[in-house]
């Protein structure tokens, strides 16, 4: 049992306790946030109690071996808002570091959102450091899907791995890269995802053919190309320091919708300022203006294929166009809720809100024409 340094204490959960943690994290993450916690398991957690025995936030521990060393995973914190300012975080955040230390682990594994820049400054103050994909490939090699399957997160759609090592002299720094190895392998992915979706929807059963495969690679490319050019346009424009970064679940979770629903899962990461431990709030405004750089270009190119009257080459390539322009729009525009707030929707709707809904209807048109319901 650790004392907190504001009026309150920190030790295990109890039984009965786990709805009262669940009530925090509705008034914490919201009701689509606090549905998706709610599977994850309490038995070792630790909650913070106040003077007067309210609970007052917890943190979700679990333990697990990989490479036959014991690790941990910090799940979520969560904090009454009643109570920020007062150290509830931090402090449990140490206890539950402590706790694994106690436990003989060698590291403890973090998922936090790439935008929350108050989980990352305070994880980052404890010794934290991103583990991005490439890095998680290249140490753990064949081990790489255990380790996913342990760290992974039901709504970790823009959530990054971060990791603590325990009895070592310190943690290398996040090293400053380009991101481009990030952004070609994001590239190739939805390249996959995209044979694949349309085998799906067209209901092919036999092996893609060449063609399929070379128009999905040029189309995807072409739209990666224009938004690519309009955001570094942008940011050059902002002297604003880009980096790509894959998402921990982006992969995965495309190839897992278009196999089953034929749709596109276009988001396998997005960009973010090259240093981790920027304040999103006062980059709001920037990331709304690099989100409607990549946003204007999609829609443009969808809505030439749509009303240019193009000759397209080959069987595929309208689909292709229209099925990528299509699931790029929707999450450039009209997804800006839980748990797509990362995407390019949510930077607009937070930037500005009427920018947001002239670019949503203008989407909500190309999507109507591309169904039939209207045409020009």
């Amino acid at each position: 049992m650790r004392s907190g340094n504001c009026g309150f204490l920190i030790r295990p959960i109890r039984p009965g306790e786990r709805w009262a943690v669940l009530a925090i994290t509705l008034r914490a993450f919201g009701p689509i946030g606090a549905f998706f916690m709610a599977f994850t398991p309490l038995k070792d957690s630790l909650v913070a109690v106040a003077e007067d025995g309210r609970l007052i936030g917890a943190v979700a521990l679990g333990f697990f071996s990989i490479r036959q060393e014991r690790a941990s995973l910090i799940s979520y914190i969560c904090v009454h808002p009643g109570t920020h300012g007062r150290g509830v975080g931090a402090a449990l955040l140490e206890a539950a570091v402590a706790a694994c230390a106690e436990r003989a682990c060698h590291q403890v594994f973090a998922a936090v959102d790439g935008y929350n820049s108050r989980s990352w400054s305070m994880f980052h103050s404890h010794g934290f450091q991103m583990l991005g994909v490439t890095d998680q490939i290249r140490e753990f090699r064949c081990r790489w899907p255990l380790l996913i399957f342990r760290t992974f997160h039901y709504t970790d759609a823009a959530h990054f791995l971060l990791r603590l090592r325990l009895n070592a002299d310190s943690e290398p720094a996040d090293a400053p890269r380009s991101g481009v190895p990030s952004l070609v392998l994001a590239s190739l992915a939805l390249c996959l995802v995209t044979v694949i979706a349309i085998v799906r929807r067209d209901h092919l059963v036999h092996t893609p053919s060449p063609e399929l495969i070379a128009i999905s690679f040029a189309v995807v490319l072409a739209y990666t190309a224009l938004r690519v050019a309009g955001t570094a346009s942008a940011a050059a424009f902002m002297r604003f320091p880009l980096r790509y970064r894959l998402w921990e679940s982006g992969v995965g979770v495309g190839l897992v919708l278009a196999a089953l629903f034929g749709v596109i899962y276009p988001a396998a990461g997005s960009y973010y300022h090259s240093d981790v431990r920027f304040r999103y709030t006062e980059a709001r405004d920037r990331m709304g203006k690099l989100a409607l750089a990549a946003t204007i270009p999609t829609l443009v190119a969808l809505g030439t294929v749509l009303f240019g009257n193009l000759p397209l080459p080959g069987q595929y390539t309208e689909s292709a166009v229209i099925l990528v322009g299509v699931s790029l729009g929707m999450f450039d525009t009209l997804l800006c809720f839980f748990p797509f707030q990362a995407m390019g929707g949510g930077h607009l709707r937070r930037w500005n809100k009427a920018v947001w809904l002239a670019c949503g209807a203008v989407f909500v048109l190309l999507y109507l024409a591309v169904v039939g319901v209207i045409g020009f």
